[in-house]
């Protein structure tokens, strides 16, 4: 399957590494020189409270923090639908969005979001071609430890799922998929 940015990578049920198990990931990016994404169902039960103390930003914001990988895990990105944006706004797609600024958290104080975000600390990166070799189950990677990858999922239906289940839904509709390509 053909990655892009919006890709979902779903972890394989024998996942060897600890740190990606049971995750669904959104692809942020992916070019020749590499690649980029966000676990999304991965909650902290940390919130920005300490940012916003540290901005003096009042009301304190109480949102939670998920975690979206081992890269730069000091950096917070608002994961939001299309229909916000600050100066400082990326599109993913036409679906997702990423922005990074000291405004994003002046704007939640003012109860400007918006309609579906997701407050995440760190990211996830892949090495030139890494990701291919990952999804395609190349040495050192294994068919049974590759990422699964889903395209064309419905945002809404993303943003409205419960993070506890995300991975076990994800993986199922993936294995649909997967078998309707067959039917």
């Amino acid at each position: 399957m053909r990655i892009t940015s919006g890709t979902l990578l779903v972890a394989p049920p024998k996942m060897p590494d600890p740190r990606f198990s049971e995750t669904v990931i959104l692809v942020s990016g992916h070019t020749s020189r590499g690649s980029t994404g966000f676990i999304l169902n991965q909650p902290t039960g940390e919130t920005l409270a300490p940012v916003s103390r540290a901005l003096n930003i009042t009301p304190e914001l109480h949102f939670e923090v998920s975690w979206g990988g081992p890269v730069t895990p000091d950096t917070l990105w608002l994961l939001h639908s299309p229909e916000w944006e600050t100066d400082n706004t990326m599109y993913i797609n036409n679906h997702w969005c990423v922005t990074s600024s000291t405004a994003m958290f002046h704007h939640a104080a003012d109860g400007d979001m918006p309609r579906y975000f997701r407050w995440i600390a760190g990211s996830c990166a892949w090495a030139p071609g890494q990701l291919q070799a990952e999804t395609q189950g190349q040495k050192p990677y294994t068919p049974s430890s590759s990422w699964i990858t889903l395209s064309d999922v419905e945002p809404e239906w993303v943003w409205e799922s419960d993070p506890d289940t995300l991975w076990e839904e994800t993986l199922e509709r993936a294995s649909l998929d997967f078998v309707s390509r067959y039917l």
